[in-house]
């Protein structure tokens, strides 16, 4: 689930699936479609288990908080 503003709010897997593709595959679609709706960056609230992985699909902690975490996107859906 991602907001108007680009916000993932959900994207959960159980952990029998862990490093299966599902969760990277989910991440990409919220990412087009983020990029679809005309935004340029994604943000996402991580639980520290979460993180590796996250930094891994090229997202960045915050000044803020390490745990929020923030990816630019392109237009055409791509990493910048």
């Amino acid at each position: 689930m991602i907001t108007q503003h680009g916000d993932v709010l959900l994207n959960y897997v159980d952990p029998t699936y862990r490093c299966s593709g599902i969760s990277k595959a989910i991440l990409n679609s919220l990412e087009y479609h983020a990029c679809m709706s005309g935004l340029n960056r994604c943000r996402v609230e991580s639980t520290e288990t979460a993180a590796l992985f996250y930094r891994a699909c090229g997202y960045a902690p915050s000044c803020k908080d390490p745990l929020t975490m923030e990816k630019a996107i392109k237009s055409d859906g791509s990493p910048l």
